[in-house]
């Protein structure tokens, strides 16, 4: 089962990821850069790399994507998505995984 699931051609909308790890809700305020890849399930192809925004003000652990025109990956296939956090500053990084799944768009 995907943690995240879309369909092909949506937009205009944001998704909020929170990230958690084994000690719960991480505080994401200090982490300059914060950057989606999404990637086939093999690794090789990347189909998206998206800067994300806080949802607030990052101490509640939520990175927001901001879903434009030709974000979503092609339907019908399961996809890979590492969000990574790098503060410049410390150099200190995390990465956090998903699996997405897109959905063919009925028309």
């Amino acid at each position: 089962m995907a943690d995240l699931v879309l369909v092909e051609g949506e937009e205009g909308f944001n998704i909020d990821f929170l990230v958690q790890n084994s000690d719960g809700i991480v505080d994401i305020s200090a982490f300059d850069s914060k950057v989606l890849t999404i990637k086939t399930t093999d690794y090789v192809t990347t189909s998206l790399t998206k800067t994300l925004t806080f949802a607030t003000d990052g101490t509640d652990g939520k990175a927001r994507w901001a879903v434009t025109s030709g974000n979503v990956p092609t339907g019908g296939t399961m996809y890979f998505g590492q969000i990574n956090l790098t503060d410049t500053g410390t150099q200190i990084r995390k990465t956090f995984t998903i699996d997405i799944e897109v959905e063919r768009k009925l028309d």
